[in-house]
């Protein structure tokens, strides 16, 4: 039978920092900020809880997991810098810009 999974018992400042979210705007932090709560304040299972925040299961077991390892960090989504990755190195993109700045008929 497979281990039940929950998320560890919350400290106060956990707690209040997570009714602060439920409180807010942000849509995507107020679901993780319910899962968290409903798995360790109300102890319902992550089977239970996906239905009732309209997630797969497999999503539900992600925040609590990376709840259970990060804290409140853990909610939160990497920072990406927007726009492409870059796919050159500095030393090509000098390269290229010396190509591009050069005059075609002394090529």
């Amino acid at each position: 039978m497979p281990k039940l999974l929950f998320a560890r018992t919350l400290t106060a400042e956990e707690k209040k920092a997570l009714q602060q979210i439920m409180a807010g705007q942000n849509q995507a932090l107020k679901q993780r900020a319910l899962i968290v709560l409903l798995s360790s304040e109300e102890q319902y299972r992550v089977p239970e809880i996906a239905p009732m925040v309209s997630l797969h299961v497999d999503k539900v077991r992600k925040w609590v997991i990376r709840f259970n390892r990060s804290g409140m960090k853990g909610l939160q989504p990497p920072r990406r810098k927007p726009g492409a990755r870059g796919k050159f190195d500095s030393e090509a993109r000098l390269k290229i810009i010396e190509l591009a700045s050069t005059p075609p008929r002394q090529l």
